[in-house]
């Protein structure tokens, strides 16, 4: 059952099922009471029509945004989707499975959410025949019985993640279907997000940076060819683990392309505008060279702690993919090699004749700078040894002590040394 769950500000933790609406405000008599100085009495609506639900903000004092945009009249809500009043952030749900799952997913037990999403739920589950965690993505019922395109979408592409077994990229364990349920498993795999990885705003150092690249490039070229592609390389779709970097969500990811992504807007582009290729901005046919664009974007993320294209609203972002290169990474920041600048220049561009065509051409440019940065980080290392030694050796030379000491034990060898070579 669809819900709303107050994520952050007074009352966190508290949640509201939907039936037909749900009447958000200050009211102590409406469905979800908030605390807020910022709402009024009665602020906002989530309505149920059809098989969708729509927010409206009731004419509020301050307004009502739904991921970041303020709302105008009534837009559609997703799974997934943040509503925020004043300093009230609600997240727009559907009720966590407990326990084993009926039917078609009864060998599964859910131990944990891992995320709630426009195209359904992730967990943690432990599929009870053979006593094995697993990472379990079930595709909202309302979606799946509303849209037979993306079934068909959905198990062509569970076809070609069958086939997918590489270290970098999570492997396909199960999936099934019935008239309302699809879902899929692959290996669990711990660890955090790229995204929750790094510092905002903060880059990483050169190495690090491009053995993420790499990782993630490796993937890629590994999918591509077995004609696979992901169509939504992210920081939030990158999991760092212990032993291991993965590339996850493929099956998610192109059904989104696929199915979903065409008439979304620029509210449902919002969390991943950042990424978009031009060509999938344009809404036209996508091929590799789109997930090519999108690491180029990360690359660039992990360098210069900032994106390339951002900018205050999703309108802006946009107009600069469309309309020029970004900054080179080098002029942000001095210090990288004027090579690894040339192959972030060489994934965002625009042209895809000029694009990298193979993400296994890319694979081998990464490879070779970072040999070479990593030779010249340890010949850099070993300079700075040797000069410190050399410092400290000039340093007891100027201690009287040492003085003392060493020039005479100096003379004393010297002796030695003629003595023996006489006889």
């Amino acid at each position: 059952m669809p819900t709303l769950r107050i994520e952050k500000g007074e009352g966190a933790g508290r949640t509201f099922a939907i039936e037909s609406q749900a009447v958000i405000g200050r009211d102590p008599k409406t469905d979800l009471p908030i605390s807020d100085e910022k709402a009024s009495r009665q602020h906002a609506r989530v309505v149920r029509e059809g098989d969708g639900f729509f927010l409206e903000d009731l004419d509020s004092k301050n307004g009502t945004s739904l991921n970041g945009r303020k709302v105008q009249g009534r837009v559609p809500i997703v799974p997934g989707d943040h509503i925020r009043i004043g300093m009230t952030w609600i997240q727009f749900g559907v009720e966590e499975y407990k326990g084993p799952l009926d039917g078609i997913l009864s060998d599964y037990r859910v131990e944990g959410t891992v995320d709630q999403g426009a195209l359904g739920n992730a967990y943690v589950a432990r599929q009870l025949s053979l006593d094995r965690v697993v990472a379990l993505r079930i595709l909202p019922p309302n979606l799946v019985r509303a849209n037979p395109e993306m079934r068909e979408a959905f198990l062509r592409q569970l076809v070609g993640l069958a086939s997918l077994d590489h270290e970098n990229v999570t492997k396909l364990l199960d999936f099934g279907m019935d008239e309302s349920v699809l879902y899929f498993t692959t290996e669990h795999v711990e660890g955090v997000t790229l995204a929750e990885y790094l510092d905002p705003d903060a880059p990483l150092d050169i190495e690090t940076a491009l053995l993420l690249g790499l990782a993630v490039a490796q993937a890629l070229a590994h999918a591509h060819s077995r004609e696979v592609l992901h169509g939504s390389v992210t920081l939030a779709n990158v999991l760092v683990g212990e032993r291991r970097i993965v590339l996850t969500n493929f099956a998610m990811a192109r059904i989104l392309a696929d199915g979903t992504r065409t008439g979304m807007g620029a509210e449902g582009l919002l969390a991943e505008v950042d990424y978009l290729a031009p060509e999938q901005l344009d809404g036209g046919a996508i091929d590799h060279r789109a997930d090519i664009f999108s690491l180029g974007v990360i690359l660039y993320r992990l360098l210069a702690g900032k994106f390339p294209f951002r900018e205050s609203t999703v309108y802006d972002s946009i107009s600069k993919r469309m309309g020029g290169a970004a900054k080179p990474v080098d002029q942000i920041r001095p210090e990288i090699p004027p090579q690894v600048a040339a192959i972030v220049k060489r994934c965002l561009e625009k042209n895809l004749d000029a694009r990298y065509q193979k993400a296994a051409d890319l694979v081998n440019d990464l490879r070779k700078v970072h040999a070479q940065h990593k030779a010249l980080a340890l010949q850099g290392r070993a300079h700075r040894i040797l000069f410190g030694l050399r410092n400290e050796f000039y340093y007891l030379l100027d201690w009287a002590p040492f003085r003392w000491v060493f020039f005479p034990f100096l003379a004393i060898l010297l002796l030695i040394a003629i003595r023996f070579s006489l006889f």
